[in-house]
Formats: structure tokens, C-alpha cells, sequence
């Protein structure tokens, strides 16, 4: 894995801290360790979901609206940002 240069740099965690790890847990299927290590990447997932049928037209899939999109990206912020300042009280 790449190391983090925020955290190298710095000395603490970006809130994409553990986003590769998330990734690669979701790819051995650990829901529960992928939360464990960003629990952003749910969101992330939905919105690029999202972002790719909003982009590729076809007549089979109804349109998404931009708004669908606005609200999957603010999701992904919130619960990225909630899950990087409850790293600071636990």
C-alpha cells in the first residue's frame, strides 16, 4: 500500500486515511473491515455509481437528475468528515 504523505508529512490522518485498505477489503469482500478502515467508502462507491449513469445515456435507464448526484456527493463528504473527527474522540 502507499503510505499516506499527509500523515508522513504531518504527523495525522487525512480524512482518505485507510482508503486503499477500505478498497482492498471490499475486494476480499470484509464489509466489516472496510468500514473499520474508512468508512467513506461506501458512499464513494454509491457515487460513482451514480456519476457513471448519470454520464452514459441510454434509453433503457431513466435519466438521473443532477440533483441524485449533488446529494450522493454530499453524503460521501458527511460521512467522511463524521468518520474522521470520531477517530479523534474514541
Amino acid at each position: 500500500m502507499l503510505p499516506c504523505l499527509i500523515k508522513k508529512h504531518i504527523g495525522f490522518e487525512c480524512p482518505t486515511c485507510g482508503m486503499q485498505r477500505a478498497f482492498s477489503a471490499l475486494l476480499r469482500l470484509d464489509f466489516k473491515a472496510a468500514w473499520h478502515y474508512n468508512a467513506a467508502v461506501f458512499p464513494l462507491i454509491l457515487l460513482t455509481i451514480v456519476i457513471i449513469l448519470y454520464l452514459i445515456p441510454s434509453r433503457n435507464i431513466k435519466y438521473i437528475q443532477s440533483k441524485t448526484v449533488l446529494y450522493s456527493f454530499y453524503s460521501f463528504i458527511f460521512v467522511m468528515l463524521l468518520q474522521y473527527f470520531a477517530k479523534f474522540y474514541n
